[in-house]
């Protein structure tokens, strides 16, 4: 499949292993040379070491379309990413793992689906061996997110091919916390997914317990307002119980001339409101402390150093879609005179 009339411009995250760079890279090129000759390699260290920069900056400087955006410390794959697509000019735009994804996965797709989806994303066949305890976490946050009718993917995907509209309405989003596998899903451009197999270029490392029972709570709470509504609705049960049970002290304190506290259901009592309080408590804090942080009006990421060799293009080739800029003004001289 030949798309040499389109710009590619590739994304992924720095390896840690120069190894591994090397065999990105190569791959890399010889694939994006095959596919569309005009093209970008963009390498975001996020926070790497000093050493590890060196290595890599050593090994760039053998390959004239790469890029490295040194970001100013470690903000995490989602931002890293992010500062990835601001910086991308191409008319498509790849992320990958540069660690896993084989970038041989492209020779599957068609011209057809080039033009037709604005968002491809890759269902790794293989994945990263998970723990039992990891899997049977995983089975209940997939039954929680379906009772409460969240759409998440199964399996969460690193490999994506967006369309130029398609990255402009991902990078328009106001949320700090962006996660390409949602945004892919609620963007509403046309999508497609497509299967591949990873090939490991260093030992996968499974992502860990809490760092996946963080990023399920933040899916939950802040990716869809149906968490708050339940919340809701028990907040609201609750109370409706201890207004009956109010009804219930009333009725027993005419009917019988003695009562005897009910010390086991005043604590039970207690309890369950307490819980409800709590849940209700831990809903909000977490929702305020997101609003907090959306409106400091903080940039989400400062780029300590951008290097590389420059991105050498055919003189005719521009940063802009040919109908998505139909004023003459963005017309080649030639086309204007003649006109």
């Amino acid at each position: 499949m030949k798309n040499g009339s389109e710009f590619i411009s590739l994304i992924a995250l720095l390896p840690e292993s120069s190894d591994a760079l090397a065999d990105f890279l190569a791959e890399a090129e010889r694939t994006l040379l095959e596919i569309a000759p005009l093209f970008e390699i963009i390498l975001i260290d996020d926070g790497s070491a000093e050493g590890e920069v060196i290595a890599a900056m050593q090994i760039i400087a053998r390959h004239p379309n790469v890029r490295l955006v040194r970001l100013s410390r470690r903000y995490g794959r989602e931002i890293a990413l992010l500062a990835g697509l601001d910086t991308a000019i191409g008319e498509r735009v790849i992320i990958l793992d540069a660690e896993s994804d084989p970038l041989a996965a492209l020779y599957r797709l068609t011209g057809h689906d080039w033009q037709r989806y604005d968002l491809l994303v890759g269902r790794p066949e293989n994945p990263v061996k998970e723990s039992g305890i990891f899997r049977a976490c995983r089975a209940t946050f997939y039954l929680i997110c379906r009772a409460l009718q969240l759409d998440v993917p199964p399996t969460a995907s690193t490999f994506y091919l967006l369309s130029r509209r398609a990255v402009n309405a991902v990078t328009r989003v106001k949320e700090k916390q962006r996660h390409l596998s949602m945004l892919s899903r609620t963007v509403g451009f046309p999508r497609r997914e497509f299967a591949y197999r990873k090939e490991y270029r260093t030992t996968p490392k499974p992502r860990g317990l809490f760092a996946a029972m963080d990023l399920g709570i933040h899916l939950l709470l802040h990716q869809s307002r149906s968490p708050l509504r339940l919340v809701t609705g028990l907040g609201l049960l609750a109370s409706g119980l201890n207004l009956l049970y109010v009804a219930y002290i009333f009725v027993v304190h005419l009917v019988k001339r003695q009562v005897v506290e009910g010390w086991t259901t005043l604590s039970l009592q207690t309890s369950f409101m307490f819980l409800f309080v709590f849940l209700i408590l831990t809903a909000l804090s977490e929702c305020v402390s997101r609003i907090l942080q959306d409106s400091g009006n903080q940039p989400l990421y400062h780029v300590l150093e951008e290097c590389g060799s420059p991105v050498i293009v055919a003189p005719q080739v521009r940063n802009v879609v040919a109908h998505a800029m139909p004023n003459p003004v963005f017309e080649p001289a030639e086309k204007r005179h003649a006109a």
